[in-house]
């Protein structure tokens, strides 16, 4: 069982973790934001998000390396 301390440290690193992600996806356009969404929040495959787009899974995994460099950027930023 996890003692009360424990448990208001985790819901802390939790809701930085919510700001920190919140603040990031701010910094996106809709699109973007969408697509980063429907790979990491809703687990959708690189072909199903290329198919609901309408672009081939190239374009989307490309986008979705620029954005998680782009994360990493703002991650370091904003340690």
């Amino acid at each position: 069982e996890t003692t009360p301390d424990i448990r208001i440290r985790k819901r802390g690193i939790s809701k930085k973790l919510r700001e920190t992600m919140n603040g990031f996806l701010g910094t996106l356009s809709r699109d973007k934001r969408s697509l980063f969404l429907k790979r990491y929040w809703l687990s959708r495959s690189v072909a199903e998000i290329a198919r609901e787009i309408g672009k081939d899974e190239r374009y989307v995994s490309n986008q979705l390396y620029n954005l998680r460099k782009k994360l990493k950027k703002y991650l370091e930023k904003n340690r």
